[in-house]
């Protein structure tokens, strides 16, 4: 008696994520549309949609012209149902986003604060979170979580940051995020936060086969990356998989990294290395370079060499897909092609570098992945 309930909960329950994700996916559909592409019959969709409605995840958006009778209502997931919260938290900024459940950035919000230990830094993450909310009018039910980008190993069990070096935070604990927000927390790598916003964003990554594979190399003040497999990241035996800021690029002779290592990727391609030009503005950088100052022109065929031995090093290790992110990837479109070029120079195997792409999800990419955490566990299990 008890596995029949539990077979026939289970089977409801596959029913209505069936139900749900195709309609999350096929937005503007009538009920007969429904139950004909999930092939369920008209009772089961009907039950399943009064669940969602019980839920506010339902919305009528229009009506089917009419062929004669009655005109069809067209339905759609409610994209207001509940949101997520992405924060972004690095040496000198904290970076906070509001997205509704298809991963729209409804609000966001930088400050400048440098990185502390401190119940007040962590008052001020939390109060930067809950403006955000208030200047929606959002109601605390209604937020599914808070995904909490840094750039650190966090622990197996997903609970403490096992390696924090670049803000000297190591074994921070997620409890005491969650006490200051009260919200339910977790952490995410901030290159594989980056990843997943990049992932979900970009439709070329939509079609058949092109996210059978992709390498994400994170180009911000500190150099991470990610790789997923299907759209899933592979975390490595210890959780350091895709760590390739520590990868030895000049490691005779090399400049010392802030591992203490010598000739890491970190300390060549950082966008530090660039901003640093620039007062630390690593836009005027690139604003030099557009002019073709002397000086911003041979920085940066220095830093080009550096990146694409890099990338080419990615390439022959993965064979798959390169996505060039973080705050230097923002700035690399124009220079894609000559990128490609360089890269194909190096390579063994192939005469171009087409499998090399620029980030195009620009605007807080890490603080948006990881929110998109909460979304896609949602959606997934509802």
């Amino acid at each position: 008696m008890t596995q029949r309930k539990t077979n026939t909960s289970e089977i409801k329950k596959i029913n209505r994520n069936v139900v749900f994700q195709y309609l999350y996916n096929h937005p503007r559909i009538t009920k007969q549309e429904l139950a004909q592409g999930c092939e369920l019959s008209m009772p089961t969709v009907n039950m399943n949609l009064s669940a969602l409605t019980e839920l506010d995840l339902l919305e009528t958006t229009g009506v089917r012209d009419s062929t004669g009778g009655r005109k069809a209502k067209l339905l759609s997931v409610n994209p207001m149902a509940y949101y997520a919260i992405g924060a972004n938290i690095t040496a000198n900024h904290i970076s906070a986003v509001l997205l509704n459940l298809f991963g729209a950035t409804i609000a966001h919000k930088r400050i400048r604060i440098p990185f502390q230990k401190s119940g007040d830094y962590m008052q001020t993450l939390a109060n930067l979170i809950w403006g955000l909310v208030g200047e929606c009018g959002i109601q605390k039910q209604r937020i599914l979580g808070v995904g909490l980008s840094m750039p650190a190993i966090i622990s197996q069990d997903g609970q403490k940051l096992a390696y924090a070096s670049v803000l000297n935070f190591t074994n921070g604990r997620l409890q005491d995020f969650s006490a200051s927000i009260q919200l339910p927390c977790h952490f995410i790598n901030d290159a594989t936060a980056g990843g997943y916003a990049e992932l979900w964003h970009n439709p070329m990554f939509s079609q058949p086969g092109n996210a059978a594979a992709v390498v994400y190399l994170s180009l911000n003040n500190s150099v991470g990356g990610a790789f997923f497999l299907d759209g899933k990241e592979y975390a490595g035996t210890n959780q350091r998989s895709s760590e390739f800021g520590h990868m030895a690029l000049h490691p005779d002779g090399g400049r010392t990294c802030y591992c203490g290592k010598t000739g890491c990727v970190d300390i060549y391609l950082s966008a530090l290395r660039l901003a640093g030009e620039c007062d630390g503005n690593l836009a005027s950088f690139f604003e030099q370079l557009q002019r073709g100052v002397p000086e911003a022109v041979e920085s940066w065929h220095a830093y080009r060499a550096d990146l694409v031995r890099c990338v080419n090093n990615l390439r022959m290790a993965y064979d798959c897909l390169v996505i060039l992110g973080g705050y230097v990837g923002e700035y690399l479109n124009p220079y894609l092609s000559e990128l490609r070029m360089a890269a194909a120079a190096l390579n063994t195997f192939e005469q171009d570098g087409s499998y090399l792409y620029v980030s195009t999800d620009k605007l807080e990419n890490s603080a948006v992945g990881a929110g998109l955490t909460w979304i896609t566990d949602y959606i997934q299990n509802i």
